[in-house]
């Protein structure tokens, strides 16, 4: 497996786990209930968030985008070894440049959220660790030689 190979699969793994972080209610949980970005659930009922503050709206933004970006390496690591839109080395630094930028944008969020609320959970975990993973990768994607 190259190098850009095992990139691409290591990506498309931390983008699945960046969806479920965004996904799941599970950002901070109490003893009766659980909080997500979308909804909070107690009693086995959810209910949609609404009357946001601006940094928790900011959070969800900032989430969102970082899966995208993920997304976007993704698919430019693809496009750059299955087609010749693209040459190799061009596509590696653009999804290098994606995948900075997804870790960039899910690292500037999940900071804020922690600042302004304390009881970090399971998807606070789940997107800390697509943060520096994507981080990770894209800077792995500088320094490759591979053609």
């Amino acid at each position: 497996m190259t190098a850009l190979t095992l990139s691409c699969v290591l990506l498309m793994k931390f983008v699945f786990l960046q969806l479920i972080s965004i996904a799941i209610p599970y950002w901070w949980s109490g003893s009766a209930f659980h909080t997500g970005l979308w909804q909070t659930c107690a009693d086995g009922k959810c209910v949609s968030h609404k009357n946001l503050p601006d940094f928790f709206k900011a959070l969800q933004s900032l989430q969102v985008l970082g899966l995208f970006a993920g997304i976007f390496g993704i698919v430019t690591l693809l496009i750059g070894k299955f087609t010749k839109l693209l040459r190799p080395r061009v596509a590696r630094l653009l999804a290098a440049v994606h995948c900075i930028a997804a870790g960039s944008l899910i690292l500037i969020g999940i900071i804020e959220f922690y600042v302004k609320s304390t009881p970090a959970s399971a998807c606070f975990a789940l997107s800390l660790v697509s943060a520096f993973s994507c981080g990770i990768i894209g800077g792995r994607l500088t320094v490759s030689d591979e053609h």
